[in-house]
C-alpha cells in the first residue's frame, strides 16, 4: 500500500478528507452561528439600513456638501447590499451543508426553494455590479462574466 501523499501547500488531498455527519453537523453549527451573530449585530440588514442621514445635515449652498452627501447614500446602499448579501450567503451554506448531510432529495422543499432565491437574488446583484463596472458591456447586450472573465 502507498503512503498517503503529503499536503501540498498546506492543503490535505482529497484522499484525507474524510466527511462525516458529525463533520457536517459541526460545521452547519457553525454557519448558523455567525449568522445569528451576523443578525445580533451593528452589521445587520436591518441595522444597516436604520442608519442614514438627511442630505442638509452635510451642510448647504456648497459643492462639496452635496457630493459628500451624494457619496455617503452609495457608500450606505452598498453595505446594505453587502450586509444582506453576506447573511443570505451564509443561510445558502447552511442549506448547502444540510443537502450534503441529508442528500438533495431529503431536504425540505422549503430550503431547497429559499436556496434557489437566493441563488437568484446572487445572480441578480452581480449583473448589476457588472453592468456599473463594464456599461460597455451591458450596452453590447452580453453575457456577464465571472471575476475571470469565464
Amino acid at each position: 500500500m502507498l503512503p498517503e501523499p503529503e499536503p501540498v501547500g498546506g492543503v490535505p488531498s482529497p484522499k484525507s478528507l474524510k466527511i462525516t455527519k458529525d463533520t457536517l453537523t459541526k460545521f452547519k453549527k457553525a454557519i448558523d452561528t455567525a449568522l445569528s451573530e451576523l443578525d445580533d449585530s451593528a452589521a445587520s440588514h436591518t441595522r444597516v439600513s436604520l442608519l442614514t442621514m438627511a442630505a442638509p445635515a452635510y451642510g448647504q449652498g456648497f459643492t462639496a456638501a452635496t457630493e459628500l452627501a451624494a457619496s455617503y447614500v452609495k457608500v450606505h446602499d452598498n453595505l446594505q447590499t453587502l450586509s444582506k448579501s453576506l447573511g443570505d450567503q451564509l443561510e445558502a451554506l447552511g442549506i448547502a451543508v444540510e443537502c450534503a448531510h441529508r442528500g438533495f432529495e431529503n431536504v425540505d422543499a422549503k430550503q431547497t426553494e429559499r436556496l434557489r432565491a437566493i441563488q437568484s437574488q446572487t445572480e441578480k446583484q452581480y449583473a448589476r455590479y457588472q453592468d456599473k463596472q463594464h456599461p460597455q458591456h451591458q450596452a453590447q447586450g452580453g453575457k456577464h462574466l465571472g471575476g475571470d472573465g469565464l
